[in-house]
């Protein structure tokens, strides 16, 4: 019989081959989601399951779970685990879909990010930055960075220098009265609150527009925010030396709105 070594101790290759022949395991071949739960339910579930479903076609990752059998999982699996806030995640590899859930969210009650700029790049002409890929490691070593220097978040230029996104989020600044964020073909993944708080900001008459940011760009600023599933619409007040800030007015008004869709998005 084949066997395996593990972690100090020989099993049979059967006993864990689905593990060690993922390609997601031996590549880092898949995508994942994180999503929100909170009163017990999941946070713009079906906003997660289009851009899974999307890039699933576009990465050639089979799917082979319809939508409303996914979603009757999550609920009898947020259920099971008795979870009234914390983390839905999606796990999709070339073989197999996985819903985790735990019963914690981070950042407690910080009321501000601070971050910094970090020595890696985004590669903006890689086909991946536009999709949640499970080879995440880069966006770690980064978030890593700014956190073993006392920081929160980390901001990633991209090959040509221009802002592309945080490590763990997107990023927003406030200019002139304008909301600016840089383009997806900065390198950026399409973010779900991005998207949201795009759209809240219009319907608000807010300015808004998707343009190359420099850091110049950032050092000018009124205002900075970090958008994600986990972090919401989170204030940057301090960006290494060059930006500083304790007054948001614009982000938290966003907020504020982004706040109240967020609950309704949470299914029945």
């Amino acid at each position: 019989m084949r066997k395996i070594w593990w972690n100090g101790k020989f099993y049979p290759y059967q006993a864990i081959r689905a593990f060690v022949e993922d390609p997601a395991f031996l590549y880092g071949e898949g995508l994942f989601e994180t999503i929100k739960v909170i009163n017990g339910g999941p946070c713009f579930l079906e906003e997660h399951w289009e851009r899974l479903s999307r890039s699933a076609v576009r990465l050639s990752i089979p799917l082979r779970f319809e939508k409303e059998e996914v979603k009757e999982a999550v609920k009898e699996l947020i259920k099971r685990n008795s979870i009234r806030e914390g983390i839905l995640h999606f796990y999709l590899t070339p073989i197999s879909l996985y819903l985790t859930v735990t019963p914690s969210l981070p950042y407690g009650d910080r009321k501000a990010f601070r971050a910094i700029i970090s020595s890696f790049r985004r590669n903006e002409f890689s086909p991946l930055t536009r999709h949640k890929v499970m080879n995440f490691y880069e966006n770690r070593l980064a978030r890593r960075e700014a956190e073993e220097k006392g920081y929160d978040e980390a901001i990633l230029l991209n090959t040509r220098g221009e802002v592309a996104e945080g490590a763990y989020s997107n990023i927003f600044i406030i200019k002139d009265e304008t909301l600016l964020t840089p383009p997806l073909e900065s390198g950026v993944l399409p973010g779900i609150v991005r998207k949201k708080v795009l759209e809240i900001a219009e319907r608000e008459g807010i300015k808004v527009k998707e343009v190359k940011l420099h850091l110049e760009d950032l050092k000018r600023s009124e205002e900075i925010f970090f958008t994600s599933s986990l972090a919401g619409v989170m204030p940057c007040r301090e960006v290494e030396k060059f930006f500083k800030n304790n007054k948001f007015p614009l982000t938290l008004f966003l907020r504020e709105k982004f706040l109240r869709e967020e609950k309704l998005s949470i299914p029945d």
